[in-house]
């Protein structure tokens, strides 16, 4: 009966699929909206890419919360600006009624401007003055507990289907002489579902663009891209939707506990084998099934039909009874994801084109299925050598100028030469105003790609980097071997030989 045990144990353990989720959650809502740090561990949700336009020249920024007030923009001649809110998409699918904070540069006086469900709003500003938006700022309790409430129906629905399938399957693998070994799929485990994650995204990307994935969804494809012209706003609580990271999680966890649960009566022998061996691809197949039955009546069963083709009829069988449960649960908890929108819509935006500030939002996976490991963070924020705060030279506002719109400083970078291959070499040169005293061998104010120094003060360590940035940490130690910077999205490890510090910066920068 050991297989019997491991089952009831894990639907014993199901209610609590979101604890650490929850845990988190509160923790994260409880800072402060410019203390935020967008840590892997801390779940917001909703990823936003920043659309910087000026005339033909675009430039494309990644967000993340540790940059909440790093761009601004200037507000065009008339004064209004008109704001609006997109999911990153080759459709115009809106995110809409969620409020905005428009926040002057001069002053940091703040107007909130309400979004209508089109995603779209206006705000009349002072002609050539600098202003910031950011969504969100601070998430309430009352959103958080809103969240949770239709975190936990969903929960408990799908918590008593599991137990009601149970019913029926229990009496079944107690005559069954395997028993002992199961179906052979061990699908109910969490190595399941952290092997499918790291593919999570696809749901979101289908949902950008169908047609890319035409091949893989065969008529699907079609369904959607009408779905997206004739009712985005059904596209809009799709994207929300594959967006929530909890509720992937409670889907995948359900799915994959069900197949488990399947008695050797019903999937056992190669059938059992064939699905254990592919079982990532089979829990992304549910899941895209159930999106695609929102699309069309019929499009999720004859995708699996198109996908499982070759395979066993008993298989395919299951799945689309499967597929038909979660569909109808998740059909009635899709009208919460308004709450979620509430919680996870946040950043700010530094897009204008004609006038017109453009927010667009992309899903991101920021949850990672591992091992709880601690993460010292030691936030604070680099300087340039005047003691102002300076972001690295990619993530400075501006204005198409060489020159800072957040310091006033010019910036002036060269490119002197190019070294190819599997790891390419850019030998940059950067003058800086505020390092006009300073010379590191190229002349006063200029710094390059291999000037790189440490700094030691007490019991902390300042990295002068490329940029002639001071980037501080707390000296690493046998007790401390790894210490991030969040604000400066910057890292310090202690390396393996004596006296060796290990330096990393995020990203391209």
């Amino acid at each position: 009966m050991e297989a019997i045990t491991r089952i009831e144990q894990a639907l014993d353990s199901f209610p609590e699929t979101l604890s650490l989720y929850r845990e988190q959650l509160e923790h994260w809502a409880s800072r402060t909206a410019d203390t935020v740090s967008h840590a892997a561990d801390l779940p917001s949700l909703v990823g936003m890419e920043r659309i910087i336009r000026f005339g033909d020249r675009t430039t494309a920024v990644s967000s993340s919360d540790d940059e909440f007030f790093s761009n601004i923009v200037q507000c065009p001649k008339g004064g209004l600006m008109l704001i609006e809110s997109k999911f990153e998409s080759v459709y115009d699918i809106p995110l809409g009624n969620i409020v905005v904070d428009v926040v002057a540069v001069d002053g940091g006086e703040t107007t909130p401007i309400t979004l209508n469900a089109e995603g779209k709003g206006e705000f009349r500003g002072t002609e050539g003055k600098f202003y910031r938006v950011h969504v969100n700022g601070e998430v309430t309790a009352e959103q958080v507990r809103a969240l949770f409430k239709s975190y936990d129906g969903l929960t408990g629905e799908l918590d008593d289907w599991l137990r009601g399938e149970w019913q029926g399957f229990k009496p079944q693998w107690s005559h069954s002489v395997a028993t002992a070994a199961g179906n052979g799929m061990l699908a109910g485990s969490w190595a399941a579902i952290e092997g499918v994650w790291d593919s999570i995204g696809m749901l979101s990307d289908i949902l950008k663009d169908p047609g890319k994935f035409a091949e893989r969804l065969g008529s699907g494809a079609t369904d959607l891209i009408d779905l997206a012209a004739t009712a985005p706003e059904v596209m809009e609580k799709l994207q929300l939707l594959v967006s929530d990271e909890a509720v992937l999680c409670l889907l995948l966890r359900t799915a994959s506990l069900w197949l488990e649960m399947l008695p050797p009566s019903q999937i056992a022998g190669k059938t059992a084998q064939a699905v254990s061996m592919m079982m990532v691809q089979v829990l992304i197949d549910v899941l895209i099934a159930v999106i695609l039955t929102f699309a069309s009546g019929g499009g999720g069963i004859a995708y699996l039909t198109l996908r499982l083709a070759g395979h066993a009829v008993q298989l395919l069988s299951a799945l689309v009874r499967l597929v038909k449960a979660i569909f109808g649960l998740v059909s009635g908890f899709i009208k919460y994801v308004d709450q979620y929108k509430t919680v996870a819509a946040r950043g700010i935006a530094a897009g204008i084109k004609k006038g017109r500030m453009q927010l667009r939002w992309n899903a991101k996976r920021n949850t990672l299925l591992k091992k709880d490991e601690h993460h010292d963070d030691s936030p604070d924020q680099a300087k340039n050598p005047n003691g102002n705060s300076a972001d690295c030279v990619p993530q400075t506002c501006t204005n198409g100028c060489p020159v800072s719109m957040v310091t006033g400083e010019e910036l002036l970078t060269l490119t002197d030469g190019v070294l190819d291959g599997l790891l390419p070499f850019e030998f940059t040169r950067l003058y800086r105003t505020s390092a006009a005293e300073i010379d590191v061998g190229l002349g006063f104010g200029w710094s390059h790609s291999l000037a790189h120094r440490l700094e030691f003060d007490g019991d902390c360590v300042v990295w002068v980097d490329h940029e002639n940035r001071r980037t501080r940490f707390p000296l690493p130690s046998v007790e401390r071997p790894a210490i991030h910077n969040s604000l400066s999205r910057a890292a310090i490890f202690l390396g393996d030989e004596p006296e060796e510090l290990i330096l990393a910066l995020a990203g391209d920068a």
